[in-house]
């Protein structure tokens, strides 16, 4: 289940993903199309190797 609020102060849209004991928040804002994951680029967060 996803619950997904508005900030009133920004208008970011926030959601909030729940299983099991596992929490996972996001923050989607208006922008360049950049995605972060804990200040990190997503490129660095998430590496994937090619074969």
């Amino acid at each position: 289940m996803v619950a997904v609020k508005r900030d009133k102060r920004n208008n970011d849209s926030l959601g909030t993903g729940r299983r099991k004991t596992s929490v996972a928040r996001v923050r989607v804002r208006a922008g360049s199309g950049k995605i972060t994951v804990n200040r990190r680029p997503f490129e660095e967060y998430f590496k994937f190797d090619a074969d």
